[in-house]
């Protein structure tokens, strides 16, 4: 499995040609317009079985807990965290399984018209998503969709240029398929020249590239995450994750911390103890039965505490990158540690850009110093693509001045 996900993000050697496929049809409606469908998949997959398993407990167990009778043997636990605890269980399993029955059954539709292109989404028959964009300067690039064991699956995006309304499609197709599902789709759209990938892999790491690459440099450019000031020896860049995103994580992490300390009957205890007002709360809840296994509590508690400890490190994460006279300096901190390098501008050799992940669907780009004898020095990463660009066109003008 593991060898299986390495050669899918390494990309084929081969290159992978287009394919129809047999869930794929083409064909032009009464009024000229050509119209695309993408067929289920006529047969249950991954997130069907997903989905049961997942649902099933809490759906076969919530009830015994909530409407049960009281367990004389066991330690009182309250509803309220047993609810808590099968809750994510239900909403996943549920999506997940929806999600399934989709792919099984239902039915994707892609009608270019004269001004518009619209996605529409219908299951046994009755449709319940329907999207437009505009047509004119429609962006068409490739994302991740999911994950089907361990190995990243894609889709393909439409997106208005300048706004954040999109819509993807073609999630579980196969890699030919969605090949051609793209290069049918520039076609229709008018382009003339259609660039080949070897894989979608490939197609995503440069999507978005050749744009940020044509960034001009701002003087007075400052973002929530990078900032540029002038020095008396050239200029520094200092860049910061985000501070919400980082606090906003440790609140997550603390929620799932507490819910396993209240799994546990002695932690329970100790912490009613401190506050009074919440033991009061809970003083007419009745129990369902015994604690859950320590197992559970320590799963919850466990993957909250990383959480919060991820979002500590983000909050004192800091990037500075320094040009002083005809080197490159970086350092990295975190609060008080440090650990800094220093090149000269003659030994890189170029920078590479490529997409490095989404936050809430907008993608996130890294960027590479290429140096002498085929080694990489990352300079930003997870950075939006203006903060990239900004980087990018301060570099490579002053690349430019050393090789001249």
């Amino acid at each position: 499995m593991f060898k299986k996900l390495l050669k899918k993000l390494g990309g084929p050697r081969k290159p992978v040609l287009p394919e129809q496929g047999k869930r794929l049809l083409k064909e032009e409606t009464t009024t000229g317009d050509l119209l695309m469908t993408i067929k289920g998949t006529g047969r249950p997959g991954f997130f069907i079985i997903f989905g049961l398993l997942f649902g099933a407990p809490a759906v076969l167990i919530g009830p015994m807990i909530l409407f049960g009778t009281v367990s004389s043997d066991g330690e009182p636990f309250p509803k309220i965290f047993a609810g808590l605890f099968l809750l994510p269980f239900f909403l996943i399993g549920a999506s997940t399984f929806l999600t399934g029955l989709f792919l099984w059954f239902g039915k994707t539709q892609i009608e270019f018209g004269r001004m518009v292109v619209s996605v529409q989404r219908s299951l046994f028959g009755k449709v319940f998503q329907q999207k437009s964009l505009a047509r004119a300067d429609l962006n068409l690039s490739f994302e991740k969709s999911h994950e089907n064991n361990d190995v990243p699956q894609y889709k393909l995006s439409f997106q208005e240029k300048g706004t954040k309304k999109k819509i993807g499609v073609g999630g579980s197709l196969k890699e030919p398929e969605l090949l051609w599902l793209e290069r049918e789709a520039r076609l229709a759209l008018g382009e003339e020249e259609i660039e080949e990938h070897r894989s979608v892999f490939e197609a995503m790491m440069r999507g978005g590239v050749e744009e940020i690459g044509e960034t001009v440099v701002d003087p007075n450019y400052r973002s929530k995450y990078l900032r540029f000031t002038r020095t008396n020896n050239g200029w520094e860049a200092q860049s910061r994750p985000s501070m919400g995103g980082a606090i906003g994580l440790m609140l997550m992490g603390s929620i799932f911390v507490i819910v396993g300390l209240m799994m546990i009957t002695e932690s329970r205890e100790f912490l009613l103890d401190l506050v009074p007002s919440i033991r009061d709360f809970f003083a007419n809840a009745t129990s369902s039965g015994e604690n859950p296994p320590r197992l559970f509590a320590l799963a919850f508690g466990g993957m909250g505490l990383l959480v919060v400890l991820i979002g500590f490190f983000l909050l004192g994460y800091r990037v500075q990158i320094s040009k002083r006279h005809s080197r490159l300096h970086i350092q990295r901190r975190w609060i008080v540690i440090a650990i800094s390098s220093a090149h000269d501008l003659s030994e890189f050799t170029g920078l590479e850009m490529k997409q490095n992940g989404h936050v809430n669907d907008v993608s996130r780009y890294r960027l590479d110093g290429l140096l002498r004898g085929g080694k990489k020095k990352m300079l930003l990463g997870y950075a939006p693509a203006e903060d990239v660009g900004q980087l990018h066109a301060r570099l490579k003008e002053v690349m430019l001045n050393v090789s001249e």
